[in-house]
């Protein structure tokens, strides 16, 4: 292991930024940092090669919470063992006493007590209530949202804030990694994503087709691949996909979110059977007009319950499908929409 006088540049307790977005909220002692890439330097490049993403690594101490941007590892509470490799992006510390040592991708911290969450798109809108409901019920959190709403949020509530897209796999990984760094176990995932492009049907360009793909399916498969291998070693685990209503009753107002989303329940379905075996259950909740960004009276008056639905209601409905007592629901969809679907 490199020496961490080398390797390691002090800065000041307190609030301190590096690589586009890092917070310490004032911790007891100083962090240290290294920055992999870029600019980085060691003495030793054999120990600590340039990280596959270019990253900044991170140690913090024990109880310091971090607030971090997709192009920085991030890490709360690592454990106190680890060595170093090259294998992608990593978090190292110091052999300092408090101070976390490497964890390589997906390595696995000590295993909190409280059960814990990924919740993508996080920050604001039903995202936020699904992380608010969750906190609420003793979760340990990890958001992700491509502006800073997840990480203001996650100060709020304590938990890992990381600004990244849904649509990049490598930030869905880092997200996972300072997950199972931090906390060692996933027990939920709540994938949730923005709105997918839109326009008349045979005008929607093949990028716009490709960023709803990535958006809204992929997202999904990836997250699943992700997760899949802690959640068998755990003995289970349970995840639910924000879709929408549109998903069995397309829209041509949602063309692409219609054809994906749908895709979305085929794919929840089959991976339901696939896994129920090993104790991991996965769910749709299918919302209809949320009151996230206004509301239109004329769009109210078509709705049975003639009213928006609120995002703290699609919070509720997700947090109770991720509880033990949804224990025997799986591969559902489950609408959220005021009656305003007719197909039964």
């Amino acid at each position: 292991e490199p020496d961490a006088d080398e390797l390691f540049e002090e800065i000041d307790p307190g609030i301190a930024g590096i690589a586009g977005g890092l917070r310490l909220p004032a911790p007891s002692a100083p962090a240290r940092t290294l920055q992999l890439g870029g600019d980085s330097k060691s003495s030793d490049s054999n120990a600590v090669n340039r990280s596959r993403f270019g990253r900044a690594i991170v140690a913090c101490p024990l109880s310091a919470p971090v607030r971090v941007s997709s192009t920085v590892m991030r890490t709360s509470g690592l454990p106190s063992s680890g060595s170093a490799n090259d294998n992608g992006p990593m978090l190292f510390g110091t052999s300092l006493p408090g101070y976390a040592r490497c964890r390589k991708r997906r390595g696995r911290g000590e295993m909190t007590e409280n059960k814990v969450a990924i919740v993508t798109g996080g920050g604001r809108g039903m995202g936020a209530a699904c992380a608010r409901a969750l906190a609420a019920r003793g979760y340990a959190l990890a958001l992700m949202s491509p502006g800073g709403s997840a990480e203001a949020l996650a100060e709020e509530l304590g938990a890992i804030g990381v600004r990244g897209s849904v649509t990049e796999a490598d930030d869905l990984a880092a997200l996972v990694d300072a997950t199972m760094a931090a906390h060692g176990r996933i027990d939920a995932v709540v994938n949730n994503s923005g709105f997918a492009p839109r326009g008349d049907l045979l005008e929607i360009s093949d990028e716009d087709w490709r960023t709803g793909l990535d958006m809204v399916l992929l997202n999904v498969v990836r997250m699943a691949r992700l997760v899949t291998p802690v959640m068998v070693e755990q003995g289970g685990g349970a995840i639910v996909n924000i879709t929408t209503y549109a998903a069995v009753e397309p829209s041509p107002a949602y063309p692409v979110s219609a054809t994906f989303r749908a895709g979305v329940s085929a794919y929840a379905k089959l991976y339901a059977d696939e896994y129920a075996p090993s104790g991991i259950r996965m769910n749709n909740v299918l919302p209809g007009f949320i009151d996230t960004h206004g509301t239109d009276d004329s769009v109210a008056a078509t709705i049975p319950a003639r009213r928006y639905g609120s995002p703290s209601e699609v919070g509720e409905t997700v947090a109770f499908l991720l509880s033990d007592e949804a224990g025997y629901i799986t591969g559902q969809n489950i609408r959220i929409d005021g009656g305003l679907t007719r197909s039964v």
